[in-house]
């Protein structure tokens, strides 16, 4: 008969064990369900209740088959009775999807995995994950976001590279090589190799703006432009992110055809600009070249209404003034139109007459 103190120690081991035991179960942020060898219910945690429906009390005792369904619920003798011959299975190890099974009846997408925390007290804990279907939904979101990322980065053409900054290698996506005019398996890009890739006057400023961003832990926007082996120009826009703590991403827009239709543009405005100075100068020009005789003219016929003539010559002096006149203040108009083009008219407040005005 076993005395007192092997009695005390005993309960000593098995309350050590049971703590042990519960301090384990309270780490874990997953369902917990703690069975015999034989797989009876020993505990059943909170979330095991809020996931089942059962209570502690009303579980405890019961076989663990009555939360899944067939056959999963008859697997599971074999899993348990093969961990007691041979110690190990590789089934159960890995755990797998199975269908649990809600007290009011309701199926469960769940993942069981089995093992056994203590081998004197030779518990299972059943760990029963309740995000699966969750898991899944979020999975294929993950891959329809992705697939449509690549449709939208096929599109646009953009292209995106990826600096590892652990082992300063830079892996490109096919719209990056196609870019760039290389191939995977010929070139091992690094920011050496990619700074040969940049043209050369542009390369202190790229090689600035990126190590200003990753020293600073900020984002940066560049544009530069890459030369490519048969010796083409391409004109890309960068915009820089960092998305970990040790991978930054580059994504390079090709925008040579802007570029293009850019410099298009400011060589027909540049011709315009032109034209239209020429026209200003010319007008300008022939104004005073006309101006000038006229103004002698003018003065002529006012010297020679002050001689001596007959009521005719008179009317006819005074048409020729007036039309001298009409002439003069268009040459004028001419030339504020002139100035006008060039920035450099200049008002003057005189008096004026709103009847001769209007």
């Amino acid at each position: 008969m076993p005395s007192a103190n092997s009695i005390n120690h005993t309960a000593h081991l098995l309350k050590q064990q049971t703590e042990n035991i519960d301090s384990i179960l309270a780490s874990i942020s997953e369902v917990i369900v703690v069975t015999s060898m034989q797989g009876t219910i020993l505990r059943f945690d909170a979330a095991a209740e809020n996931l089942f429906g059962y209570t502690s009390e009303e579980i405890s005792g019961h076989s663990i088959k009555i939360l899944m369904t067939n056959p999963d619920s008859s697997l599971l003798d074999h899993y348990i009775e093969e961990y007691q011959t041979s110690q190990k299975s590789n089934a159960v190890e890995k755990g797998r999807e199975v269908t649990g099974i809600h007290k009011n009846g309701q199926h469960i997408s769940i993942w069981l995995t089995i093992r056994i925390i203590s081998q004197g007290i030779i518990y299972f804990v059943i760990r029963i994950t309740c995000d699966i279907e969750k898991n899944k939904h979020l999975l294929a979101e993950q891959v329809e976001n992705q697939n449509r990322l690549q449709l939208i980065l096929g599109a646009s053409q953009m292209g995106i590279c990826e600096i590892n900054l652990n082992n300063g290698f830079i892996t490109f996506d096919q719209n990056c090589y196609s870019m760039y005019q290389i191939s995977p398996e010929s070139f091992m890009v690094n920011l050496e190799d990619l700074a040969l890739l940049i043209h050369i006057d542009d390369r202190p400023k790229l090689m600035l703006e990126l190590m200003r961003a990753i020293d600073n832990n900020q984002e940066c926007h560049t544009e530069f432009r890459i030369v490519c082996h048969d010796g083409q120009i391409i004109y890309t826009k960068t915009h820089g992110k960092w998305i970990s703590d040790n991978t930054f991403i580059l994504a390079h827009l090709d925008v040579s055809e802007y570029k293009t239709i850019e410099h298009d543009l400011q060589l027909a405005h540049d011709k315009q600009e032109i034209a239209i100075r020429t026209k200003e100068a010319f007008l300008a020009t022939m104004s005073h070249e006309i101006r000038t005789p006229l103004s002698g003219l003018l003065g002529m016929l006012e010297l020679l209404s002050m001689s001596v003539l007959s009521p005719y010559q008179s009317q006819t002096l005074q048409m020729a003034r007036d039309s001298g006149a009409h002439l003069l203040r268009i040459l004028d108009d001419v030339l504020d139109l002139s100035k006008m083009g060039n920035n450099k008219l200049v008002l003057s407040i005189v008096p004026s007459s709103i009847q001769k005005i209007t």
